[in-house]
Formats: C-alpha cells, sequence, structure tokens
C-alpha cells in the first residue's frame, strides 16, 4: 500500500518477439522476391513475392504484402494479397486487409478486419513442413523446395481462375465461381 507504486503487469503475447531472433523490415523498405528468414519477423513496408519463416510474423498497419505466405503465428493489421499457411494461427486484426486462400489451425478475425477469400482448417496429416534451417535459401535455385511443393499441392484446389464455368444460355460469357463475376470473353 505505502511501498512503490506497482507497474502494470503485461500480459503474455502469442506473438512474442523474445525467443529467437526477430528481423524488422521497416515502412519505407520495398522488397520484391522470395523472403526465407528464421525466427521471428515483422514486416511494415512493401512485399511482394514470397514469404516463408520458421517463427511468428506480425504484419503492421502499414504494411502491403502481394505474396504467399508461410509461418507459425501471423498476426496481421495491414494489407496482404495471396494465401497464408500459418501452422499454428491466424489473427485478423481491425484494421487488417486480406484477400486470399487461409489455411490455419486456428483463426481469430477482429471486427473491422475485412477478408475476402475462403479459409480451411489446416489438419495436421496436411499441413506443409516449414522451411527447412539447414537449406540455405540459395539452394533452391531453379528446383522447387519440398516446402513449395507442400504449398503448391493445399493451395492447387483453391485456384479461383482454374474453376471456371460455361454459361448454357451464353456460351461466349464465362462465370467465376469464386467471385460470381461475369466475364465476357475476346473473339
Amino acid at each position: 500500500m505505502w511501498g512503490k507504486p506497482e507497474s502494470p503487469k503485461r500480459t503474455s503475447s502469442t506473438f512474442s518477439a523474445t525467443s529467437g531472433e526477430t528481423t524488422y523490415i521497416a515502412a519505407d523498405a520495398e522488397f520484391n522476391g522470395k523472403l526465407t528468414l528464421k525466427g521471428n519477423a515483422r514486416i511494415d513496408g512493401k512485399i511482394q513475392g514470397q514469404i516463408a519463416l520458421n517463427g511468428d510474423l506480425i504484419i503492421g498497419p502499414s504494411a502491403v504484402i502481394d505474396a504467399n505466405i508461410q509461418a507459425g503465428a501471423i498476426s496481421i493489421s495491414g494489407e496482404v494479397r495471396g494465401d497464408i499457411v500459418a501452422q499454428e494461427s491466424l489473427e485478423l486484426c481491425a484494421t487488417a486487409r486480406m484477400k486470399g486462400n487461409i489455411f490455419s489451425k486456428q483463426l481469430k478475425i477482429d471486427q473491422g478486419a475485412q477478408f475476402i477469400g475462403t479459409s480451411r482448417l489446416l489438419e495436421d496429416a496436411k499441413q506443409p513442413a516449414r522451411p527447412s534451417e539447414e537449406v540455405p535459401a540459395a539452394a533452391s535455385h531453379g528446383k522447387e523446395t519440398e516446402t513449395e511443393a507442400d504449398m503448391e499441392d493445399i493451395l492447387k484446389p483453391l485456384d479461383p481462375l482454374e474453376e471456371e464455368q460455361t454459361d448454357s444460355d451464353n456460351p461466349t460469357a464465362s462465370r467465376n465461381v469464386a467471385y460470381g463475376k461475369p466475364r465476357s470473353r475476346r473473339r
């Protein structure tokens, strides 16, 4: 009562940056290509390509990501276009804007988050392997890694561009099943 004032207690977070190394990509940074990291990461910049982590990933509110992502636990506050495989959990925070397919053991969508796509439960049997710590990123040039092959097997049935139906009344128009928008074919 009369002693030192107690400091506010911190609650533990699923996305703890204290375990292992954490890579930070600043808001003014831009990257094109395949980003493979060991440990945890926080991204506030722009990335286009592919992201693979052994640890957890935080995508900040200023981030603009156009990439397929694979990581442990993922928290999104920014904009993401691409497919996500979260080995543990995925959280779409209130400011998140996500367009793509989600595969995760747990999914949390906060009120205000925007999500266009599909979500599926990631089962242990179909769980793709995390990026190998033993194989350097340069070793996969021109060759498909085990992680990429596993991810393609999971994502292939959900590719909305491959699931087109022809409208029986109008053979020159097709309908995209995933979004229900009519498209006309050029002659």
